[in-house]
């Protein structure tokens, strides 16, 4: 049985970090943590091979077998009452579960030949989420997001994603439309998703191995510089009136065409 730590206090030093990380994506950066809450959260990130450097739990929580499982595999665990768990939750029903993990320091292995989503400044966690949900289901080999864009790491976008985040391979480009350059030069088509000026619909693409399809940002777009690189500029039909979909929405469709 692994042994626990009890935490009364709230002004307690591991309690304030926890916050720190929980509510600041700087802090993320600077300290290479992010935290996880939740049994289903933890126990993906405990069972895909991220390091958790800290657990902490509620009595009603410590005899699951699942939960002495992931504890036993810590140095760092700690007990605290229901009262404090709730104050630091960022859950309204917390379960009782709360990891520190470590952000992993290396990019995950690109495969040229993958087929790939590609998010350009996505800004609200549940799409991000929800578009990482959809690249697992389809079995797209990952998804490379701008450093520009929300946080992947960030509780709310954990959430959305449900574990998708801590199963598939993720791509954090500091310099997107660099990186997709390098990309194409190395042989890879880029898709650029628009509403207008487009080359092709998407139902008229040949999804061949090897190919990025980007997603912009929710109010703009894809970038201008960013088309610039894409092999095609393509789109949804459309015979309603709505002039766009949701991001979220939209690149479910572009994902079943990649990979149907």
């Amino acid at each position: 049985m692994p042994e626990f730590v009890c935490i009364n206090s709230r002004d307690n030093e591991k309690i304030k970090e926890v916050v720190r990380i929980s509510s600041s994506p700087k802090h993320r950066k600077t300290s290479g943590l992010f935290v996880l809450e939740g049994l289903r959260l933890c126990i993906d990130a405990y069972r895909n091979g991220y390091k958790i450097e800290k657990v902490f739990i509620t009595d009603e929580v410590s005899k699951n077998p699942l939960v002495i499982e992931l504890a036993s595999s810590v140095n760092s665990c700690f007990k605290i009452s229901a009262d404090l768990f709730n104050k630091i939750s960022d859950t309204k029903s917390p379960q009782g579960i709360l990891c520190v993990c470590r952000i992993p320091t290396q990019q995950p292995q690109f495969n040229l030949k993958g087929r790939y989503i590609a998010l350009e400044n996505i800004q609200d966690p549940s799409n991000l989420g929800a578009i990482a949900r959809t690249a697992e289901a389809f079995g797209l080999s990952g998804i490379i997001i701008s450093d520009s864009g929300c946080d992947p790491f960030s509780p709310k976008v954990m959430r959305a994603s449900m574990g998708a985040l801590l199963r598939i391979p993720v791509f954090n480009f500091s310099d997107f439309a660099d990186s997709l350059q390098k990309l194409s030069d190395e042989g890879m088509s880029i898709y650029a998703t628009v509403v207008d000026g487009f080359d092709a619909c998407v139902s008229d693409v040949d999804f061949c191995p090897g190919t990025v399809v980007i997603m912009g940002n929710e109010a703009n777009g894809v970038s201008d510089v960013v088309r610039g690189i894409a092999k095609q500029k393509i789109t949804l039909p459309m015979t309603g009136r709505a002039e766009s979909l949701n991001v979220a929405a939209a690149a479910a469709i572009f994902i079943w065409e990649m990979t149907r």
